[in-house]
């Protein structure tokens, strides 16, 4: 259905067909001249990716069954189910943020600003404290809904201003900029006990009547949370991503390069012990406050910038092994294999480290560009391939490097369940 602008498409399976639907702006979409999008429109700020989408959900090809699809379902029924298949696990993953992160963090700021606080602190209060937090926690969660419903006048620009999808979407793009936090400005709160109210008194002015929807709660109402709670989102430094499945060992590296003449530098392992340190620093701090945030934070990049010419090193070797098995010559390998193991460029991790390697000798010019070709090959797979390196990942579970001491007690995994098929 559409009016020109709006086009929508409705499902006949839905709960409610005059709620459930997919509508893009397309004049949004193609920037027409004149209109104002209201802040935070998806379709203004990623016109290119929405064009892409109304293509494929609204051309001829969509609505009829796909020759490929074993099923023969059409091309929005396997939208529909690959959606279903998402939200699934994106509601695990919420659940576990919002139970596990969240609301820790929030109980927290509440004890820290609340000014009447008792000391010490009674398990009555305490209770109070944890009922507060669960109560702000599930007004947010209940209007971030209605507004992605759009139960709530979202498209209605005097509303948009002051809509909390603008307050995630700030604080969306401070976080992707890494921009810092004030410990001390409450500015983000305050524009949600202003939004509360609206909501709950209504303020026709921005298009919204009265819902009668939040009881004021002293404790809510007297305490000023600072802009970092609601933004803190480094509190776990044991999270790795990568594929578990390819990496390197320290040991089998280090033999491997003495056996084609290289020498494994020393450097590298006495990285891996002062990194092994700063993580037992880091597993010593509760993240109970805004300062040991910030000191986990700060030690926690520290030990990435120590262990990062290490983990290079390892990408470039796991890659060479996409090339060919390293059990023959550097040369059957890649031609710039030899001369960067040869040491007359530097040290290979100094030189993986740096990316290229580089001589003022006409002589060298042949070795210098088969190396570079190299490395950036070996480059590209790794940041394809994401190799995880599991000694490097996690220094405190191993000991004596040389001859991979240590690991986990257990490695639990979820196996695959779905059918292989390509995506």
């Amino acid at each position: 259905m559409t009016n020109g602008r709006h086009w929508r498409l409705y499902w006949q399976g839905a709960r409610s067909r005059s709620e459930d639907f997919l509508e893009i702006d397309i004049a949004l979409v193609l920037g027409m001249p004149g209109l104002k999008p209201p802040p935070g429109s998806l379709e203004a700020e990623n016109n290119e990716h929405f064009l892409k989408v109304f293509y494929l959900l609204f051309r001829r090809a969509a609505f009829l069954p796909q020759s490929d699809d074993p099923e023969q379902r059409h091309f929005h029924q396997i939208a529909l189910d690959e959606g279903r298949h998402w939200q699934a696990i994106v509601s695990q993953d919420l659940g576990d943020t919002v139970f596990n992160q969240v609301f820790p963090t929030l109980v927290k700021a509440l004890v820290q600003h609340e000014p009447q606080a008792p000391q010490p602190l009674s398990s009555d209060y305490l209770e109070t404290v944890r009922r507060a937090a669960l109560i702000l926690l599930y007004r947010l969660l209940f209007l971030f809904y209605a507004e992605d419903r759009n139960l709530l006048p979202v498209h209605d620009i005097r509303y948009a201003r002051y809509a909390l999808r603008k307050i995630r979407h700030d604080i969306a793009q401070s976080i992707d900029k890494g921009e810092p936090f004030s410990t001390g400005a409450k500015r983000y709160y305050m524009n949600l006990q202003d939004f509360y109210r609206a909501i709950d008194q209504g303020d026709t002015s921005i298009g919204l009547p009265p819902c009668g929807l939040f009881d004021e709660l002293p404790l809510l109402e007297r305490t000023l949370l600072p802009d970092a709670p609601f933004a803190i989102s480094f509190l776990d430094h044991h999270l790795r991503c990568g594929d578990s499945l390819f990496g390197e060992w320290v040991n089998v590296v280090s033999k491997e390069l003495h056996q084609m003449g290289a020498l494994f530098m020393q450097n590298a392992l006495a990285g891996m012990s002062a990194a092994t340190q700063m993580m037992n620093d880091i597993s010593e701090l509760t993240d109970a406050d805004i300062a040991e945030v910030k000191q986990s934070k700060y030690l926690f990049e520290s030990v990435d910038k120590t262990l990062k010419p290490l983990i290079q090193l390892l990408d470039f070797w796991q890659a060479l092994r996409w090339f060919s098995p390293l059990n023959g010559s550097p040369q059957t390998v890649h031609p710039g294999l030899a001369p960067l193991l040869s040491g007359r460029f530097g040290d290979v991790m100094t030189v993986v480290s740096k990316g290229q390697a580089t001589s003022d000798k006409p002589k060298d010019k042949k070795d210098v560009k088969a190396i570079n070709d190299l490395l950036a090959q070996t480059r590209a797979i790794a940041e394809r391939e994401r190799f995880l390196h599991w000694e490097v990942a996690f220094p405190t579970v191993w000991r004596h490097l040389e001859r991979s001491v240590g690991g986990f007690d257990i490695v639990m995994s979820n196996p695959p369940w779905e059918r292989v098929k390509l995506q």
